[in-house]
C-alpha cells in the first residue's frame, strides 16, 4: 500500500508541474495578445494624427510598413505559441490519465483492504458466537 501512495504522490506532482508549465504558456499568449492589441491601438492613434498633421502623414507609410512587420512577428509568435500550448495540453492530459490510473488503483486497494479487515472481524465475531452456542448446548 505504501508503494502505491508514493506513485500517486509522484504522478500528482508531475501533473501539477505540467499544469504550471501550461499556465506559463497561456500567460505568455495573453501577454502576446496584449502586445498585439497595444500595437493596433498605437497604429490607430498614428493614423488619426496623420489625418491632422502633414509631417506625420509623410512618415505614415514607413510607420505602416514597420507595423506590418511587427504584426507578422506577432502572428508567427502566436502560431508557435499555439503549437507549444497544444503540446503542453496533451502532456497535461497524459499526466492526468497516469495520475488517475494510480489513484483509482489506490482506492481499490484501500477498499479491498477494508473489506478484508471487515471479513476478519466478522469471522472473529462468528467464531465467538459459535463457541458461545456450543457452550450453551453442552450445559
Amino acid at each position: 500500500m505504501k508503494g502505491i501512495s508514493t506513485l500517486v504522490r509522484l504522478h500528482k506532482q508531475e501533473l501539477d508541474e505540467r499544469r504550471v508549465a501550461l499556465r506559463v504558456l497561456e500567460d505568455a499568449r495573453g501577454r502576446l495578445l496584449a502586445r498585439q492589441r497595444c500595437l493596433e491601438e498605437e497604429f490607430a492613434a498614428e493614423r488619426e494624427k496623420a489625418a491632422t498633421s502633414i509631417e506625420v502623414r509623410y512618415a505614415l507609410p514607413a510607420y505602416t510598413q514597420a507595423v506590418a512587420t511587427r504584426r507578422g512577428e506577432i502572428t508567427r509568435a502566436k502560431a508557435e505559441l499555439a503549437k507549444e500550448i497544444d503540446r503542453a495540453r496533451a502532456a497535461v492530459a497524459e499526466a492526468f490519465q497516469r495520475f488517475k490510473r494510480y489513484e483509482i488503483t489506490q482506492t481499490r486497494w484501500s477498499l479491498r483492504a477494508a473489506a478484508e479487515e471487515r471479513n476478519r472481524e466478522q469471522k472473529g465475531l462468528d467464531d465467538i458466537a459459535i463457541d458461545m452456542f456450543r457452550r450453551s448446548q453442552r450445559t
